[in-house]
């Protein structure tokens, strides 16, 4: 764990320059990536070269470096991705940050020794998630952005330090939970799980609503009318003058966000952050308005404390405008077209200088006017007069948003040299003339290093004018431009030598040297560990990569042996019925707040979800006998994410049951999975495609957790043919067997997020936006529309604009030994639900027969497009994200 009173400052560096920014402005630790495999492909990042340089200069500034390896991982991607967790083990990076769990397994066997922090993209919000990574050898876990301070706290203390705990503390916030938004994906291919996410949510939406069809979609659509336009867009965290408050807690790792930033914004913010720190170690620490500014003219979206702190989810947000905002400065009192000259009513004291730059906004105009400052302004009073180019409207707000003399002290910092950070105490004596210098240096982790040297020149003595004692200590406390500074030094001298001064700084040099290259292979991976993870690869290699070498098969690929069965998911009870209708004979039933609705007086509360949770004894025992007279299984599919409220009433409800009442829950988060997987007796767990299974590793790691797992809806035809054969290796072996389903239809989700949309954007109460008649949408600018509903907890929930239908490739399916087809048919109407299962039932009866014709299968493709919302896609299958 972190040996330190305060928690680590962690920086983020998307470039060489930015990375120099960071080291030197003072951060603890600093996070980058590589050219493939960090979630953010649009910084520059770093070649493996760059890497090395990085690590060296970091360690010698006593600074960690932590790679990021956080994306999911192709099949086809893990040679690649092994061969570089080696390399990055064998140059000695302190830490991964990892998404993928199957990656996460890959390096565990590969180089147990390298150190993994679980990524904000793994979305883990709960204590169980928290113990899961702990069980599985995390040594860190950055935590989910939307958790509170006070659900961080409660785990700190029943985790008792045993793995460290990380929060984002400044930068840009993610509408949706990191890892859980498919929204760039599935609009243009560009996945923010593979770091190329194109931001949509800064975009303008309309908040539309209606009323439902016969078959869930809308009609007698409605704009709502709102003040702003850019719905999704949040604000930017802050937690700088909370800090005080914040490392009172147990939390290891403050971070800092933007690698997509400038060094002239790494510069800034971490000096700044690194000051208070400072400070508040010495005590007495309070924040000050010039470094809030100096923040706020780096970049802002105006700041917010985030979920971590704020109570008002409306402070989150920034619906106005999605950009770099600046102070506001003053108003424009008017303007002269002759001179091109306006006056600004100043409303502070920053006044703009030359070569800084502003910012004009007009209300009702959405074009801003920008402005960089060429001649010193006029300052009358309050008043300053400014040449600009084109006319500016009397009224219009003033900006700043650069300050030169801002981004001047920034390139101080970034020039300056980050030297003597490292301690070194030295003791030095005389052996038959031969000076000897032992050294002692922190290592890492603060571990101890020691080293000895003899000096190659050896003193004589002197015949009349020998050294002293204490010209010796001056020449040997002189480090320059080292990562050294003399911290104790001690001389047993037996005096009446000589040497050139010169002869003396060559010792003094050649001893640094040695403690430099001491230092730098201390953190490397130690020869014969780096030489079992090379023999090992050169294993995995000659395995194909594959994660179980000791796989038996017992049977023969003849085709599958199972007919393909349809399953869908619903979160309306009555639906259930329409379900058994439609043929379908696996049903997942959500419930969510459309379902269940106990009253405005409850609100979205620990007492409203033991109200609704009351309800499900009576529901669900009802929707389970129904569903055994038809013979269909019926899973309970828990929500995607899971607070402690949600989990404490729903264990204990489980615990009222007969230990056979539930027999199987489908999970979507890590935390969900690890607190059930604990249970006794053990209830049968589904995967859902919230947990992002792309790779062998991760199929394998889970096949020893679920029954059954629901492939992620991002993968291509390609890459679900690739799983599909590990996934028939596994069912035909003596391994434990584990069913595989695809979605096949539905408008997918693609956000999930803390913000409840429809309340804070019109202000009012929680109970108009639960009428299960009723349609929330969002409308982009090229007018798609996307359907949104609020879960128990009130969260939004927005979904595709248009429904996945893959019926073209059942027969493909069927040939990769696929066992069952999933519909998503959640906030869709009963005749939806019987509708869409009988035209799949009918095609998979007719499939498992051995006659179907592409005929037929465009007849029943027409009959989709015609109960489908928005139209018909086939998405990532054949549009392969970037």
């Amino acid at each position: 764990m972190l040996n330190r009173d305060l928690p680590e400052l962690l920086a983020p560096a998307g470039s060489f320059y930015a990375f120099k920014a960071a080291v030197n402005a003072g951060a603890d630790a600093v996070y980058l990536s590589g050219k493939r495999f960090g979630a953010r492909g649009f910084a520059d990042n770093f070649s493996k070269q760059e890497i090395k340089e990085a690590v060296n200069y970091a360690h010698l500034n006593n600074v960690k470096v932590y790679v990021t390896v956080n994306t999911l991982i192709k099949n086809s991607e893990i040679p690649v991705i092994s061969e570089y967790l080696l390399w990055l083990y064998k140059n000695g990076v302190d830490a991964v940050i990892i998404q993928d769990v199957g990656i996460a397994a890959l390096a565990k066997e590969l180089v147990p020794d390298l150190n993994l922090h679980a990524s904000t993209q793994m979305a883990i919000h709960n204590q169980p998630g928290v113990e899961w990574a702990l069980d599985f050898g995390f040594k860190r876990v950055v935590l989910a952005r939307e958790m509170k301070l006070s659900e961080i706290e409660e785990i700190g203390k029943k985790i008792k330090k045993r793995i460290e705990l990380e929060v984002f503390a400044h930068g840009a916030l993610c509408y949706s939970y990191s890892g859980r938004c498919l929204l760039s994906s599935l609009i243009g291919s560009r996945s923010g799980n593979r770091g190329m996410c194109a931001q949509p949510c800064r975009k303008p939406y309309k908040l539309m609503e209606g009323n439902l069809d016969g078959y869930g979609r809308p009609k007698n659509l409605k704009e709502i009318p709102l003040n702003h336009e850019y719905l999704l867009s949040t604000r930017d965290l802050a937690l700088y003058s909370k800090l005080n408050y914040i490392t009172s807690k147990p939390i290891d790792s403050i971070k800092i966000e933007g690698r997509m930033r400038s060094p002239e914004y790494v510069a800034i913010v971490v000096s700044i952050y690194r000051k208070a720190l400072d400070e508040i170690k010495k005590g007495g620490w309070k924040p000050l308005d010039q470094d809030l500014k100096k923040l706020e003219l780096t970049f802002n979206r105006m700041f917010t404390s985030g979920y971590i702190l704020e109570k008002d989810h409306n402070r989150i947000m920034g619906r106005d405008r999605p950009g770099n905002r600046g102070i506001y400065i003053g108003t424009v009192e008017k303007y002269d077209p002759k001179y091109k000259m306006v006056d600004i009513d100043l409303k502070n004291d920053i006044v703009p200088c030359k070569g800084d730059g502003i910012v004009f906004i007009s209300k009702g105009r959405p074009n801003t006017t920008g402005l960089k400052v060429r001649l010193s302004p006029l300052k009358e009073n309050n008043i300053v007069k400014l040449k600009v180019d084109s006319f500016i409207h009397k009224g219009s707000k003033v900006y700043l948003n650069y300050k030169k003399s801002l981004i001047d002290e920034a390139k101080n910092i970034i020039l300056k040299n980050a030297y003597q950070s490292i301690p070194l105490d030295l003791n030095v004596y005389w052996k038959n003339n031969l000076p000897i210098l032992e050294g002692e240096i922190i290592g890492p982790d603060n571990s101890n290093l020691f080293l000895s040297m003899e000096s190659r020149f050896e003193m004589e003595k002197a015949l009349t004018d020998p050294l002293n004692k204490e010209t010796i200590e001056k020449q040997l406390k002189k480090t320059g431009k080292t990562p050294f500074r003399i911290n104790k030094i001690e001389i047993d001298y037996p005096g009446g030598l000589f040497l050139p001064i010169s002869k003396l700084n060559q010792i003094r040099r050649d001893f640094l040297e040695k403690a430099e290259s001491i230092l730098l292979e201390s953190y490397l991976g130690p020869p014969k560990n780096v030489k079992k993870s090379e023999d090992h690869l050169y294993h995995l290699k000659k395995n194909k990569f594959s994660p179980a070498n000791n796989l038996i098969i017992t049977t023969k690929n003849e085709g599958s042996e199972n007919p393909l069965y349809m399953s869908v998911y619903i979160n309306n009870h009555e639906n259930v019925e329409y379900a058994l209708k439609g043929g379908c004979k696996r049903i997942y039933f959500e419930f969510n707040s459309l379902d269940i609705w106990p009253g405005k007086d409850y609100g979205c509360t620990e007492k409203y979800l033991e109200k609704v949770l009351d309800h499900f004894s009576e529901i669900f025992t009802k929707i389970k006998f129904l569903c055994e007279d038809n013979e269909a299984q019926l899973v309970w599919k828990w929500p995607n994410i899971n607070r402690e409220p949600y989990l404490n009433l729903a264990v204990a409800l489980m615990d009222s049951f007969s230990p056979d009442f539930i027999r199987e829950i489908m999970v979507g988060d890590l935390g969900s999975a690890y607190l059930l997987s604990k249970m006794k007796p053990r209830v049968c767990l589904s995967a859902s495609p919230e947990l992002n299974i792309w790779n062998n590793w991760t199929s394998h790691l889970f096949s020893g957790i679920f029954k059954t797992v629901t492939l992620s809806p991002e993968l291509s035809k390609s890459d679900l043919n690739s799983l599909s054969k590990y996934f028939y290796l596994i069912k035909n072996s003596n391994f434990k067997s584990i069913n595989m389903e695809l979605l096949v239809q539905g408008n997918l989700e693609t956000i999930i997020s803390e913000d409840c949309l429809p309340c804070t954007a019109t202000n009012s109460g929680d109970d108009m936006i639960t009428l299960p008649q009723k349609f929330w949408g969002l409308k982009d600018f090229k007018n798609h529309l996307f359907p949104l509903y609020l879960d128990l907890e009130c969260r939004t929930h927005i979904l595709n604009s248009v429904e996945l239908c893959l019926i073209d490739y059942m027969a493909l399916f069927k040939d990769w030994n696929v066992d069952g087809l999933v519909i998503d048919a959640r906030n869709r109407s009963g005749n939806y639900v019987r509708d869409m299962l009988s035209l799949y039932g009918d095609a998979v009866n007719q499939l498992n027969d051995g006659q179907i014709s592409a005929k037929y299968i465009k007849t029943m493709k027409n009959q989709i497009k015609k109960i489908s919302l928005g139209g018909i896609t086939k998405s990532n299958f054949l549009r392969e994200v970037k």
